[in-house]
């Protein structure tokens, strides 16, 4: 609950990092916005550079009375882009990795074992999206899944007889 580890998402970034430096790599804090980081959205890059687009990156954002912690990981530009250099993907983005962990089941494994030790009521979602679909009003730009009593529910898709959410994977 919100004000019982840290007051705001920044303090419990600060937390979180420290943690993590003292384990390995230096992990360095981001505000999504510099210009109110009490409210702001932080990343927990790990990594001094900037932008860290190419990075997998902690994230710890402020809900309602709850916070939310969770992974951000981009896929960049595929064909070139003047202006933007630094969007364009290679072999060093954190993407590769995560997609070969995603159809290898292991992000649903590290996800399963995060809800376990945190207790069985702890809610994991996944959020997929893609800005320019989501900008167009586009509903294929969002995608939600959530995981519970061990499989993952479409909150998009959902039971033509029942109107409840339909476990990913399943047919309508």
């Amino acid at each position: 609950m919100k004000g019982t580890v840290a007051a705001n998402a920044g303090e419990l970034a600060v937390q979180i990092a420290k943690s993590l430096n003292s384990k390995g790599p230096r992990f360095t804090r981001r505000p999504f916005n510099r210009f109110d980081t009490a409210r702001s959205l932080w990343w927990i890059v790990p990594s001094t550079e900037y932008p860290a687009y190419r990075f997998g990156k902690f994230f710890v954002d402020e809900v309602d009375d709850r916070y939310e912690v969770g992974l951000h990981v981009e896929k960049g530009w595929t064909q070139s882009i003047e202006r933007k250099p630094e969007l364009m993907m290679d072999n060093s983005w954190t993407w590769h990795l995560f997609v070969d962990a995603l159809a290898r089941g292991q992000v649903g494994e590290r996800l399963l074992g995060i809800r376990q030790a945190m207790g069985d009521d702890t809610p994991i979602t996944t959020r997929v999206e893609i800005p320019g679909l989501m900008e167009a009003g586009d509903d294929r730009g969002r995608r939600v899944v959530v995981l519970r009593d061990r499989e993952w529910w479409d909150e998009r898709r959902t039971n033509r007889q029942t109107s409840r959410p339909c476990p990913v994977g399943s047919r309508r």
